[in-house]
């Protein structure tokens, strides 16, 4: 999908909620016009001040909810382990061990982490299947 059909399906979709479509919309075009490096570890917070648009946290939620989701795909989500010591990007089979069990598996070591969830959080990148550059 093309990026303006990127940009009328957001806004036909959050026809209700024109400030979640004018974020979705200045999301897609930066996607569209900077370089993929700026999109490689993506917080809540850089997502928010990318959009432009003065967003409630459940908004920002919204929005980058949406852009991960199939009509749009254009943001994959993943996981970050982060403590004072360390850090190291969760597989999908940690990703679920520490939001079910609390526990992760240490990807070098091997060694079971208890009590994760409060050093899990979330980031998001480029997805995969980005949509084609076709204006």
């Amino acid at each position: 999908m093309n990026y303006l059909k990127l940009v009328d399906t957001a806004k036909k979709d959050w026809e209700s909620r024109p400030n979640l479509a004018e974020a979705c919309e200045r999301l897609i075009n930066a996607v569209h016009e900077m370089a993929p490096n700026k999109f490689r570890h993506m917080t809540f917070s850089y997502i928010k001040n990318l959009s432009g648009v003065e967003l409630e946290s459940t908004d920002v939620v919204l929005v980058t909810q949406y852009l991960c989701g199939d009509r749009i795909r254009l943001f994959d989500a993943g996981f970050e382990y982060i403590t004072d010591e360390e850090n190291f990007i969760l597989d999908d089979d940690n990703s679920h061990f520490a939001m079910t069990e609390n526990a992760i598996s240490h990807p070098i070591s091997g060694d079971v982490i208890h009590n994760v969830k409060s050093d899990v959080y979330m980031f998001f990148t480029l997805a995969k299947n980005e949509p084609d550059n076709e204006s």
